[in-house]
């Protein structure tokens, strides 16, 4: 399923959707039987069921009844219900639309998979390496502007040293390694810093090298992103981004896992992370170590 950014369900959204479409099926109703329970039009409790519109509170309470869902999971799922994603991120006006909805799904995941292969992925860059990729940009914006964007980059790399981190598996590119993104020192300090982001246990730092030759993600760099179920016995499916140039499009179901399938195949031809770490250190002492590099 492909959705653009603007109708992306929250992971709480879409956890109600399927706990209340399994309970539907696990007693025995039709969509018809329980739309009429709840007062509905067959196609907007389809839709509720979809994650396409939320489930209102009132309705979930109503058809777990009439269900006959234990009343402590009945009761979680009209919380969940009736939860807004309150986010850091909602109120900032650097952030725009199209991208807003990646920003919650990744503050929400605990895992997230992602390849990239010309440019270091940006919960890794610097502040400097970040501020020379949104100049270059065609529609960069004033300097005020591309330094609150760097902000927002920089602000969304805390989940990665949290108390509970996020877990980030990258495999990067050789390309974005000897790429500039800056001047040298730029790049010397963005090398370093892959090196001590890779030193954390919950990332996997994985460096593709040009020995690899063309490989099955050539054209498409992308991110898989795995959340926490917030009820037991619900799994929440993976999401994968993909960014092009006017926004971005969100894949989930067979071609999420697809994806999913992709980043092992890169994951196994990639160096492994001790490898990598002493790659990238060559790169760095090599090819940045002068100041007019």
């Amino acid at each position: 399923m492909s959705r653009n950014s603007g109708t992306v369900a929250s992971v709480p959204r879409r956890v109600v959707a399927y706990a209340m479409r399994d309970a539907r099926k696990r007693a025995g109703k039709t969509v018809t039987e329980s739309a009429a329970i709840a007062g509905l039009a067959q196609g907007t409790l389809t839709k509720y069921e979809k994650a396409e519109n939320p489930f209102p509170k009132a309705i979930v309470y109503r058809l777990a009844d009439y269900y006959e869902m234990d009343p402590a999971a009945r009761d979680q799922l009209v919380e969940l219900a009736g939860r807004k994603a309150l986010g850091w991120w909602q109120n900032n006006q650097q952030i725009p639309a199209w991208f807003a909805s990646y920003v919650a799904f990744e503050y929400e995941a605990g895992l997230i998979l992602t390849f990239e292969d010309g440019v270091v992925p940006g919960l890794l860059q610097t502040p400097e390496y970040a501020r020379a990729l949104l100049g270059a940009d065609l529609r960069a914006g004033t300097p005020e502007e591309i330094t609150a964007q760097v902000d927002v980059r920089i602000q969304r790399q805390a989940r990665l040293a949290a108390d509970e981190p996020l877990h980030l598996h990258v495999v990067l590119g050789e390309a974005a390694l000897h790429r500039p993104g800056g001047d040298a020192q730029t790049m010397r300090a963005q090398l370093a810093a892959l090196i001590e982001w890779s030193a954390r246990d919950n990332i996997d730092l994985r460096v593709l090298p040009f020995d690899a030759g063309v490989h099955i993600s050539s054209e498409t760099a992308f991110t898989l992103m795995r959340f926490p179920s917030p009820l037991q016995g619900v799994q929440v499916r993976d999401v994968c981004y993909i960014e092009y140039k006017l926004g971005a499009v969100y894949l989930e179901e067979e071609a999420a896992t697809e994806f999913s399938e992709v980043h092992e195949n890169l994951r196994q031809q990639a160096l492994d992370p001790a490898e990598s770490a002493h790659l990238i250190q060559r790169v760095m002492d090599e090819r940045y170590m002068r100041s007019d590099a």
